[in-house]
């Protein structure tokens, strides 16, 4: 067995005292250096107090690093539901997930699904990662919630290295931009609508 070390990055946002302790929706992504510095296998879980039914989430790599072939892993969570990668022109992996019927991702905690990257050549500078972004979620009713990224540093000099990051976010009351377009994780300094009134996240 392999020692392990492990980081833990988190991002906690709070809208208001008010909505502090309402649940929580988390997401969360970590990478296991398979070979060092040519591959990891990431696994990505979804802790959800909102039923969702469908989700989106890109992954952008560093330059040379794809996902590795047949290397999707769907959980059983999303037992039902069509699962599928593509890679974007700029070498980002968008992996989506659906239902036909409109069916809710089974359970409210654990992994969504794991695949494996790889790179042409060992990658040797310190910094790569491997970064979430446009994650959506949507749930029954067709409401689209979209999350901020945050990413998941691919080791490059460990032979057991694991990285991992979540996202945390509060979700009392539906979250808006001034489009109209709901938001899982509002950001510090912005203009939201929370409750029908304009609200200024600090």
């Amino acid at each position: 067995m392999k020692p392990t070390s492990s980081i833990f990055f988190a991002v906690l946002l709070a809208l208001a005292p008010a909505t502090a302790a309402l649940a929580q929706n988390a997401v969360s992504a970590e990478a296991t250096t398979v070979t060092v510095g040519k591959e990891w296998a990431v696994t990505v879980s979804l802790n959800n107090a909102v039923e969702y039914t469908a989700f989106q989430a890109d992954i952008a790599v560093p330059e040379g690093v794809t996902l590795k072939e047949n290397s999707l892993v769907p959980s059983d969570r999303l037992s039902g539901h069509t699962v599928s990668t593509a890679t974007l022109a700029d070498g980002t992996i968008r992996v989506v997930a659906y239902n036909d019927g409109n069916a809710n991702l089974f359970g409210s905690s654990g992994t969504l699904f794991s695949l494996t990257l790889a790179a042409a050549s060992e990658i040797t500078e310190a910094g790569a990662r491997a970064t979430f972004r446009n994650l959506r979620f949507t749930d029954v009713a067709r409401q689209e919630t979209v999350l901020d990224g945050f990413y998941v540093p691919l080791e490059t000099n460990t032979p057991t290295g694991i990285r991992s990051a979540t996202l945390n976010v509060a979700n009392g009351q539906p979250v808006f931009d001034l489009q109209g377009r709901r938001v899982l994780s509002p950001r510090s300094g912005g203009v939201y609508i929370i409750g029908g009134r304009k609200v200024l996240v600090r």
